[in-house]
């Protein structure tokens, strides 16, 4: 879904095993302030349409780098590429299977 939106590298992270808090992390770069909100709305709406909460609702600014969406067992993670790189959370998470999400798939 993130994929189709044109957000980069989407990758889905099962942390079940290595986490009590949450199953999955899905993490995806967006282009600018204005694809990051463009997401957030497109989840929004997903999240909507199959009754899921947000345990969060997230402040948007016009300089946001990283987003984080939690709806308690799927974890949301939209970054501006310099923060995906400056944070690194795959490598925070290495040792966790991870799945590599393209615009044709849909698995979250």
């Amino acid at each position: 879904m993130l994929a189709d939106h044109k957000a980069a590298d989407v990758l889905v992270m099962d942390i079940h095993e290595a986490a009590g808090w949450a199953d999955y992390f899905v993490i995806a770069t967006s282009q600018s302030s204005a694809h990051m909100r463009g997401l957030y709305r497109h989840l929004e709406e997903l999240m909507a349409a199959s009754n899921v909460d947000a345990l969060n609702r997230p402040d948007l600014s016009e300089d946001q780098q990283w987003l984080l969406i939690d709806t308690g067992g799927v974890v949301f993670h939209i970054m501006h590429e310099q923060a995906r790189k400056f944070y690194d959370l795959e490598s925070l998470w290495f040792n966790v299977p991870r799945f590599p999400v393209t615009g044709s798939e849909r698995k979250v």
